[in-house]
């Protein structure tokens, strides 16, 4: 595949599930020897840049204000000439937008960088009405993938296809060294049963229905448990939601800290993850809890029906602060805990790095 040259896409050079996804991507196209750049339009935070830089990955960033999406006039089509002049002059045989604005917008410009094709790869069910961008870009015909079975269902309806026209790679997720002493980092006292929820401060996270059941399981208890809140807000008001709802609960046992590179060695230390969101591709946190054997709990939605089935005794309802509350109350049994890990083992071999490697490899062969 020498001489071969892949664009991934990204919204921004911050560090969550689908960036993550990227990595794993471009490091599998690397390894047969294709030419790859990850471009994102916006900085935002930068935190993905610094893992670029240590794997040695090629970045560019374009540079556009995504708000202009929504807005009317000619700042549109200004912004599609900037993407299209951008990604152009990288001279792609392929490429790979992830998340709903490089699908968008990439697809929308694909014919005319020079590319092979264009893979829109759905990985989440956005609740926003089809916008004229949208439209161009369905008529371009992009090719179609998904990272489960419920994206593939939803962009084949919202796009009037086929959903057999939409290959399924469901993602990836492997384990690297712990790096820090979180104990010590977060001051635990022995025997505080430690819990977190790992996600982006994004709305459909569903943070305010965790937190009321966080608030309701921890004023019921005797036992010493903490919550840590994991994630980045993209906007600052998101955050201040969040801690503004931590007041009104009146919880101190919650601690927010931004994203992490250290996910094995938090895990390390915890009990349980938390994964509320309202709706989900494959839900990245999860994947990671089963591969690090932290007891997930996790809101009764389709993404998490393809990986634990219908009866899993750890599912709430996303609307249900009191059904969370519930079930975390079970959680205090440490053998309640382990019955529940022993019927996850082998979860987690559906989502190995090789199965995602050979799969986005074959794409361009």
């Amino acid at each position: 595949m020498v001489n071969k040259k892949v664009v991934i896409v990204l919204p921004f050079f911050t560090l969550g599930g689908a960036e993550t996804q990227a990595v794993y991507i471009a490091e599998s196209f690397i390894e047969v020897g294709v030419d790859v750049t990850i471009v994102a339009f916006e900085e935002k935070n930068r935190e993905l840049l610094d893992v670029l830089k240590k794997k040695n990955i090629k970045n560019a960033l374009i540079d556009v204000n995504l708000s202009k999406v929504h807005q009317k006039g000619l700042g549109k089509l200004r912004m599609l000439f900037i993407i299209l002049f951008k990604i152009r002059k990288l001279k792609p045989d392929y490429i790979f937008p992830l998340t709903y604005y490089p699908n968008i917008l990439t697809s929308a410009i694909w014919r005319f960088t020079g590319a092979k094709k264009c893979f829109w790869n759905q990985r989440g069910l956005e609740q926003v009405d089809m916008n004229l961008i949208e439209r161009i870009a369905v008529k371009m015909k992009p090719s179609y993938l998904a990272n489960a079975q419920v994206c593939a269902s939803y962009i084949a309806d919202r796009h009037d296809l086929s959903v057999q026209l939409v290959d399924i790679i469901p993602n990836a997720i492997t384990i690297t060294e712990e790096k820090e002493d979180w104990r010590k980092k977060l001051g635990l006292k022995n025997g505080t049963l430690l819990y977190t929820y790992v996600a982006n401060y994004y709305p459909e996270k569903n943070h305010e229905i965790v937190l009321k059941g966080w608030a309701e399981f921890s004023a019921s208890v005797n036992e010493n448990v903490k919550l840590v809140l994991l994630g980045y807000a993209p906007k600052p008001e998101l955050e201040w939601k969040i801690k503004a709802l931590l007041f009104d609960l009146n919880i101190s046992n919650v601690l927010m800290l931004s994203s992490t590179n250290d996910i094995p060695g938090l895990l390390g230390v915890v009990s349980v993850g938390i994964q509320g969101s309202i709706s989900e591709g494959c839900p990245n946190s999860t994947l990671e809890y089963l591969l690090y054997e932290t007891l997930p709990i996790v809101s009764k939605i389709d993404a998490h029906k393809e990986i634990f089935g219908e009866s899993y005794l750890g599912y709430f309802s996303v609307d249900s602060s009191s059904e969370l509350a519930e079930i975390l109350k079970n959680t205090i049994s440490e053998d309640w805990r382990n019955k529940i890990r022993e019927k996850n083992i082998g979860l987690i071999n559906r989502y190995s790095i090789e199965k995602l490697s050979e799969s986005y490899t074959n794409l361009i062969k």
